[in-house]
């Protein structure tokens, strides 16, 4: 497997496609006339696409153009999107963002990272598990929403929602730092993932708040011993488990 890396020098995004057996040019791209769409229309064989984002340029609108580029590729199985310190990213853009995840049936594999996006939502987040839940060939997820974000209970909720429908799911990686989750959200969490009978490994990373108890754990425990086929556990709680 070959691969193509494209750095515009503009903008500094980097974008990563691969494909089998595919020799491929280096490109420079330039956001500001959808040129990424363009590129991406003519490699409908794509397998692979990474995308890092320039974390002061990256905004609602990149991530519309990057939305658009996406609908070609129906080969598509592995996507990386690393969305870090990307302060002009909200709600709106993930909205558009969810909504393109829907046409992209053959994923199998996802990574979305936005840490320190400072203006990550529940209802943001809400939007993105919209787009996750019709993924139904999706084998492995992980998402990485860092810290300094605005998620609650209600946001892992609409999370937990969408997962507990990926029938096909072997891998899950979710991290929230600095979120306010409390003993609703990870009662709510175990009952999900217990009905994924494919899962087999799992980490789940929450740190730097006040709310979860040993009665919390003990409600999420509940759930994952239920999970049968897992064979690998990670749960990472930093700093914040009350008695």
């Amino acid at each position: 497997m070959t691969s193509e890396h494209i750095k515009d020098t503009e903008s500094q995004m980097h974008i990563t496609i691969k494909a089998n057996q595919k020799i491929v040019h280096q490109h420079k791209l330039d956001l500001s006339n959808s040129t990424l769409a363009t590129q991406l229309t003519k490699r409908p064989e794509a397998q692979v696409l990474g995308f890092e984002a320039d974390r002061e340029k990256t905004s609602n609108k990149t991530l519309r153009m990057l939305t658009g580029a996406l609908k070609p590729l129906r080969k598509i199985h592995k996507l990386d999107i690393q969305c870090n310190w990307c302060m002009f990213v909200d709600e709106r853009g993930l909205k558009t963002f969810g909504e393109g995840l829907k046409s992209l049936s053959s994923l199998q594999s996802i990574v979305l990272s936005f840490q320190f996006c400072l203006n990550i939502t529940d209802q943001g987040l809400n939007h993105l598990s919209q787009g996750l839940r019709r993924l139904y060939s999706l084998q492995s997820i992980n998402i990485d929403l860092g810290s300094h974000n605005q998620i609650t209970d209600k946001g892992l909720g609409s999370l937990t929602e969408s997962l507990k429908k990926l029938n096909s799911i072997e891998s899950i990686i979710l991290d929230f730092l600095v979120s306010k989750i409390s003993e609703k959200s990870l009662n709510h969490l175990g009952r999900g993932l217990e009905r994924l009978g494919s899962l087999t490994y799992l980490s789940l990373s929450f740190g730097y708040g006040e709310k979860i108890t040993n009665t919390a754990l003990m409600k999420l425990w509940k759930g994952l011993k239920k999970l049968c086929s897992l064979q690998s556990l990670r749960l990472s709680f930093h700093e914040f488990v009350t008695s």
